[in-house]
C-alpha cells in the first residue's frame, strides 16, 4: 500500500516552480544533519524508567474504543470551581489585541510599536490575558446540549487542562495562588502569595529571579477528563493539550505586549503541592502541572516578603470537590507521569546536537517550496474568537506560499526550555507531510527540515486514501489540502536527556499544531488537528518503522474557511497607541 520508488526533485515539484527554486535546491548540503548522539549515562532505576515509558507508548498505540471507554453516567465536569474559597471576578471590558497574527508570530514583540509593550499591571490586563488564551469564545448545541467552546483546541472537546495564576505584582489584585475559572471568568483565591512562591521556587535558584515578575501561570492537565473517554492513551493526548494552552498563552501575551518566559520542565512535587494535589489523590482529581508560562516584564510593584520570617511548614492539599459521580482508574497513566517527572534525574538541557537529529540521512535533498512571504491582517481578538476546527473541507487548493509561510510559523518558531536548539525551531519534533492539493507542489510525501526552511521530497502520487486509512478512515483528512504528521525520535531523546523528555516532545507537538491553528485562521483556511491514528501504519508509511522514530500528533489543512462563527457577548475596549 505504500510502496513507492523515489523520484528526483525536477518530478516532484511542479515544472513552473523549478526555475525560481533552483538556487535552493543543494543536492549534498553539508550542514551535517544529526543522525546519532551521545547517549547519558542513566543509572539503572532511570534505564527502567525508559523502559517503562517506551513500554506505556506501545500499549497506547491502540487506544481504546471511545465507546468502550466513556460511560455517560461518568462523564467529567468541563469546569473545576473551588467553591468557598475567595473569589475575585475579572473586568469584562477586555483588551482589544488588533496586531496582525501571522506577522505577530513570526516578529514577536517587534511586531508591535513601542507604545503597545509594557501594558499597565493591572487585573484587565491579566483578565485580557486569560480571556484571549483560555477563554469561551463561543458555543454550539449538539443534541439539545449546550457545548462552550475554548480559545484553545482539545482531544474531544474535553478541556482537560486548567491554569493556575501566581500574582505577584498586580497592581489591583493581592498577591496569592489562584486558580482561574473560565466557566464564570473569575479568580478563586487558593494560598498566600509569599508562601506560594517560596513553595514554586523551593530548591530551583534559578527561579528566583520570578519574584520580580507580574505574574506566573501554571498550566495543568486534570487526566481524567480525557480519559474518561481516550483511555490511558488520554496521558499523551493531556500533553499535547497542555502545549496547546502554553502557546496561547504566549502568542496572547504576545499581542498584548507582554514578555513572557517559558519553562516545560518543573519540579513535579513542588508543583503537585503547590496547587494542593496529593500523590494518592483519586484517580478522577489527579492534576499536575505540565509548564509555567511567566509574565516576564519587570514588576512595578513586586510582591514584598513578610515583615516577619515565617515558619516553613508544608503546604495542606486543597479540597476539590468530585468532577464525576464516579470514575475508572487508569494506573499505567499515573505511572507513565511518574516514570517521566520522579526525581533521579538532574534537568538537562536539550541542545545540539540532539536538537538537530533528523529522520533523513545526511545529504538528502534540499529544494526550498514557497517564492514570497504571506501576510494577513486578522488581529489576534478576531482570530481567537474565530479558531475552530472543522472537518468540512473544500476542493479549493492552498498555494505554495501559504504552506511554506505555515511551516515556517508553525516549526521554525522558538521553542522553550529545557531545549535548547542553534537556532530558533523546534527541537524534539519533525514534520512529513502528504500533499494533496497545493498550488506549485506535485502530490506526494514530503519532509520539511526545521533547521533548514527546506523540503526534501520522498515519493510523488496521490495518497489521499493512504492518508485516511492512516488516520482510522477519517473522510476528511482525503479531502484537504495536506495533512502533517508530527514525529519524534523518543528513546533516542530519553536515553540522551531525562525521561521527562517523552512529555516534552508531545508538548512541543501540541505548541507547533496550535501554531498552524492561528495561521491557517488568519489566513482563512480550514484546518483540524488528528489524535487518532494507527501508530506503526503511519510510521511504515513514513518509512520510520525500522528506527525508533514514533508520531505523535497529525495536523489536517482543507480548503478555504467557509463556517459561520459564534461571537462571544465580550465587551471589547480598542487601545489603540495610546498606552505608554
Amino acid at each position: 500500500m505504500f510502496t513507492g520508488v523515489r523520484a528526483p526533485y525536477d518530478q516532484i515539484l511542479d515544472q513552473d516552480l523549478l526555475e525560481p527554486l533552483a538556487e535552493g535546491l543543494d543536492m549534498a548540503h553539508s550542514s551535517g544533519i544529526a543522525s546519532a548522539t551521545q547517549q547519558v549515562s542513566h543509572p539503572p532505576e532511570v534505564l527502567a524508567r525508559i523502559e517503562q515509558i517506551c513500554e506505556f507508548h506501545e500499549q497506547t498505540k491502540r487506544p481504546i474504543s471511545p465507546s468502550v471507554a466513556a460511560r455517560a453516567d461518568q462523564r467529567p465536569s468541563f469546569y473545576r470551581v473551588f467553591e468557598g474559597y475567595p473569589r475575585v471576578p475579572l473586568p469584562t471590558k477586555i483588551i482589544d489585541a488588533p496586531t496582525g497574527v501571522i506577522k505577530l508570530m513570526s516578529l514577536g514583540l517587534k511586531a508591535l510599536p513601542e507604545s503597545m509593550t509594557s501594558p499597565p499591571q493591572t487585573l484587565q490586563t491579566l483578565a485580557t490575558w486569560l480571556y484571549l488564551a483560555a477563554g469561551i469564545t463561543g458555543k454550539i448545541e449538539i443534541n439539545k446540549s449546550v457545548h462552550h467552546l475554548r480559545a484553545f483546541p482539545s482531544a474531544g472537546a474535553l478541556y482537560p487542562t486548567e491554569i493556575y495564576v501566581l500574582a505577584l505584582g498586580i497592581s489591583d489584585l493581592e498577591p496569592g495562588l489562584y486558580h482561574y475559572c473560565a466557566k464564570d471568568f473569575s479568580l478563586y483565591k487558593l494560598r498566600d502569595g509569599w508562601s506560594a512562591l517560596a513553595q514554586l521556587k523551593r530548591g530551583r535558584p534559578d527561579l528566583e529571579v520570578l519574584k520580580t515578575m507580574p505574574a506566573v501561570l501554571l498550566v495543568s492537565s486534570l487526566f481524567w477528563r480525557t480519559a474518561w473517554k481516550y483511555g490511558a492513551r488520554a496521558y499523551r493526548y493531556a500533553a499535547i493539550d497542555a502545549g496547546h494552552v502554553v502557546e496561547s498563552l504566549v502568542q496572547a501575551a504576545t499581542g498584548l505586549g507582554l514578555a513572557t518566559n517559558v519553562r516545560m520542565h518543573l519540579n513535579e512535587r513542588n508543583t503537585r503541592e503547590l496547587i494542593g494535589c496529593p500523590s494518592d489523590v483519586s484517580f478522577d482529581n489527579c492534576e499536575a502541572v505540565q509548564a509555567m508560562v511567566a509574565w516576564a516584564d519587570k514588576a512595578h510593584k513586586p510582591i514584598e516578603p513578610p515583615a516577619q520570617r515565617m515558619p516553613t511548614e508544608p503546604l495542606q492539599p486543597i479540597k476539590r470537590a468530585p468532577i464525576s459521580t464516579s470514575c475508572t482508574e487508569y494506573p499505567r497513566l499515573r505511572q507513565a507521569h511518574e516514570a517521566c517527572t520522579a526525581p533521579g534525574v538532574g534537568i538537562h538541557e536539550v541542545r545540539p546536537p540532539l536538537t538537530e537529529v533528523a529522520p533523513l540521512p545526511e545529504g538528502s535533498e534540499l529544494v526550498q517550496v514557497g517564492a514570497e512571504d504571506v501576510y494577513s491582517d486578522m488581529g489576534l481578538m478576531q482570530v481567537t474568537r474565530r479558531r475552530r476546527s472543522t472537518r468540512d473541507f473544500t476542493a479549493h487548493p492552498i498555494s505554495a506560499d501559504v504552506f511554506a509561510k505555515i511551516n515556517r510559523i508553525a516549526f521554525g518558531g522558538p521553542t522553550y526550555h529545557p531545549v535548547v536548539p542553534r537556532e530558533p525551531h523546534t527541537g524534539l519534533i519533525r514534520a512529513y507531510w502528504f500533499v494533496h492539493n497545493v498550488t506549485g507542489i506535485a502530490p506526494g510525501l514530503w519532509y520539511y527540515h526545521t533547521q533548514f526552511d527546506k523540503y526534501t521530497p520522498i515519493r510523488r502520487g496521490d495518497f489521499r486514501f493512504d492518508a485516511k486509512y492512516l488516520c482510522n478512515e477519517q473522510e476528511f483528512v482525503a479531502q484537504g489540502s495536506a495533512i502533517c504528521f508530527v514525529v519524534s525520535n523518543l528513546r533516542e531523546l530519553m536515553m540522551s536527556s531525562s525521561p521527562d523528555t517523552y512529555r516534552i516532545a508531545h508538548l512541543e507537538a501540541g505548541i507547533a499544531v496550535h501554531r498552524m491553528y492561528l495561521a491557517c485562521t488568519a489566513l482563512h483556511i480550514e484546518c483540524c488537528s488528528v489524535g487518532s491514528f494507527q501508530d506503526d501504519e503511519v510510521r511504515k508509511s513514513l518509512d520510520l518503522h525500522n528506527s525508533d522514530w514514533q508520531c505523535l500528533y497529525a495536523f489536517a489543512i482543507g480548503g478555504v474557511r467557509r463556517p459561520k462563527h459564534v461571537e462571544p457577548e465580550v465587551a471589547v475596549e480598542s487601545r489603540g497607541l495610546e498606552l505608554s
